[in-house]
């Protein structure tokens, strides 16, 4: 399916650190103060974020995806338009398209509520309620739809916001357990460097998403000039370059 190749595509281990039962290491003491601290600068460290992926009038951007998957080689150009930042209201298009004659060969538009796919080459279109959109496919497995919608809106993840993530200062490390899945997103400053996905329902392995380079506007928001996706158990992998990136 061509969904399963792009769309989750644009849309990225966690590594677990298991004590060993041969070599116990001594609790580290954390004083109130300390906690207090790491608090606060988690505190100031969303708000950073939010500043460098915050609201915008609008995102467009051209890009090409190259890869692997599953043995076969992989090979498109498109476009993506975002006219809103909200998640809870997102407005959101992507055409795919046959890079040689630059002919549509899919589509797909987030708008509200609800979710339109529309395949070129079959000739068919999808209609459905936003939530129950709720898997994309990736190298043969299934990931949460709403895990990757803020990133493609050019965004971060939005449970880095909630109360049970947690923050790794010395490590620039966010770290989040959600539901089904948990991740780590590792920064640079606060900026977006890479995140580490596992899901919690079956043993399949790390997804790995790198965010490489930066486009600014005059409002210093922030998005990627390109996207790598790898996973820890095969060789497959996508890339994605934007070019032509216009954030108002």
């Amino acid at each position: 399916m061509l969904k399963r190749y792009v769309f989750a595509a644009i849309v990225p281990c966690l590594l677990a650190q298991c004590a060993s039962a041969e070599k116990k290491e001594k609790p580290t003491i954390v004083g109130a103060a300390q906690v207090q601290d790491s608090r606060a600068e988690f505190g100031a460290l969303k708000k950073d974020l939010q500043k460098n992926y915050g609201r915008y009038t609008s995102i467009s951007a051209n890009f090409v995806v190259k890869g692997k998957v599953d043995g076969r080689q992989v090979y498109y150009s498109g476009a993506l338009k975002s006219y809103s930042s909200d998640v809870q209201n997102p407005n959101l298009h992507i055409t795919v398209k046959e890079p040689t004659f630059d002919s549509p060969l899919a589509e797909l538009r987030v708008k509200g509520d609800s979710v339109t796919e529309r395949n070129y080459i079959r000739d068919s279109t999808i209609r459905r309620k936003l939530e129950s959109y709720r898997w994309v496919e990736l190298f043969g497995r299934v990931f949460p739809f709403r895990f990757f919608l803020p990133i493609l809106m050019g965004g971060v993840p939005q449970e880095v916001y909630l109360q049970n993530a947690s923050y790794q200062p010395g490590k620039s490390r966010i770290m989040v357990e959600a539901g089904q899945y948990e991740f780590i997103v590792n920064l640079t400053g606060s900026t977006m460097k890479n995140i580490y996905y596992k899901s919690k329902m079956a043993n399949e392995g790390v997804l790995i998403m790198q965010f490489i380079g930066r486009v600014k506007n005059k409002l210093n928001l922030i998005f990627p000039q390109k996207i790598i996706i790898t996973q820890s158990r095969s060789d497959d992998y996508l890339t994605m370059n934007f070019s032509r990136v216009r954030i108002r």
